[in-house]
């Protein structure tokens, strides 16, 4: 276990202070700045009004309670998605891959948005599967619903999660006639909308009862601009930009202008530099960026799984090692899964491939981080493992032939 730091800290004691009554003013300044993380933060209240009426008061207990059930989700989702489109076997193998992806564990003291959104993609993807090459009616309005309603949830949670629904509807452009398309776009944009505003709704009572300022709100340009220094990352110092008491306005226009200055200052060549360094940062980092989150504020140093896990910790350069490995063996089977599937022309799973090719995308551009990429590894375990389903028939088929020669001589 962790002690709370960063912005998990204040979410997490000011979910505390509204389930005990005693408010302060951080937690809705905080909110005032980063509206996205409200769902989060009504999530977690929830979840600590329910242990306090059953008298539990043991908060960081509830929050890894919580994520234990998402993460537990998001791999359970993983084996039926695997199950249903292909074989049992390879569901299996799916599981077994997860257990070696340590992080995606190591991440439960940690109950912020990666972990509150690691089971949307890989979700929104084992129901799209109902749906595929389906000739759509009333009976798959269920689907659709549950489809929008995790869309919503997922993007306001973490914003990378829509990518998924984008890829779905693409895909559903090259699934049977334009009729269909239109009349499961239909289908799905009337759920949409309606969970749209119901959560809509919840975002604005909190703006309301809390009395948050829409003034003090981050524009999306800031983490465009923040995404264009340094390695990409996290950077304090693109918040000094911003004179105190700026408005949303007077802050877009400030990071637009920083953003032109910054593409003017790298030319194209150095912007290219800029991009390719950046790729290696975001997916360099085999521990998720999580050896550095428990790093902060740990509970304890001594045990073993703090010598292995922890930054500072003794043995931590060999399970580095031992993340990495697998963390590079998984995205180069899923550049081998993508390449294969479109020499083949098999899409099969061109929703799956579209989903990562859009985070791949999308984080070229964004403030980016590994950690960006947790809640999409059950995704990129899915596509590559598809590719191993694909070898093995390949060997298979030529040890078949070989049988075949060998018993006709």
């Amino acid at each position: 276990m962790v002690d709370p730091t960063w912005d998990f800290s204040i979410l997490y004691h000011g979910a505390i202070e509204v389930v005990t009554g005693n408010l302060s003013g951080t937690t809705w300044a905080y909110l005032s700045q980063f509206p996205n993380n409200i769902i989060l933060f009504v999530m977690e209240v929830l979840s600590f009004f329910v242990a306090n009426f059953l008298g539990f008061h043991d908060y960081l207990m509830v929050g890894f309670l919580i994520n234990v059930f998402f993460i537990d989700l998001a791999v359970l989702f993983l084996f039926l998605y695997l199950k249903k489109n292909h074989s049992f076997s390879l569901a299996i193998m799916g599981l077994l891959f997860c257990l070696l992806l340590t992080p995606l564990f190591l991440y439960t003291p940690i109950f912020y948005s990666d972990t509150f959104a690691v089971f949307a993609p890989i979700f929104l993807l084992y129901c799209y599967s109902f749906l595929r090459g389906q000739t759509f009616n009333r009976k798959h309005f269920l689907f659709f619903f549950l489809l929008a309603f995790v869309s919503n949830y997922g993007m306001r949670i973490k914003m990378t999660t829509f990518i998924t629904t984008i890829a779905i509807v693409i895909d559903m452009l090259f699934q049977g006639t334009w009729k269909q398309f239109w009349k499961g776009l239909g289908f799905f944009a009337i759920s949409f909308l309606g969970c749209f505003l119901l959560f809509q709704f919840g975002e604005n009572y909190v703006y309301q009862h809390y009395q948050l300022s829409k003034d003090l709100k981050m524009p999306y340009t800031h983490w465009v601009m923040m995404g264009m220094h340094g390695n990409g990352g996290y950077s304090a110092e693109d918040y000094d930009i911003y004179p105190q008491n700026s408005t949303v306005d007077e802050k877009i226009q400030l990071s637009i202008q920083n953003i032109k200055n910054t593409l003017s200052d790298y030319g194209v060549k150095g912007y290219l530099s800029f991009l390719n360094n950046k790729v290696f940062y975001t997916y360099g980092d085999g521990t998720y960026f999580v050896s550095l989150k428990l790093t902060r504020k740990p509970f304890s140093t001594e045990s073993l799984l703090s010598q292995i896990v922890l930054v500072t910790g003794r043995y931590h350069r060999y399970y580095l090692y031992f993340a990495n490995t697998i963390h590079y063996a998984l995205l180069f089977l899923t550049v081998l899964s993508i390449l294969i599937a479109f020499l083949k022309k098999d899409y099969k799973i061109f929703h799956a491939i579209l989903s990562i090719m859009g985070l791949f995308l999308f984080l070229l551009f964004w403030e980016t981080r590994s950690r960006y990429l947790y809640h999409y590894i059950p995704v990129f375990v899915l596509v590559s493992l598809v590719f191993l389903e694909q070898f093995e028939l390949i060997v298979c088929k030529r040890l078949s032939n070989y049988k075949k020669i060998r018993e006709a001589n």
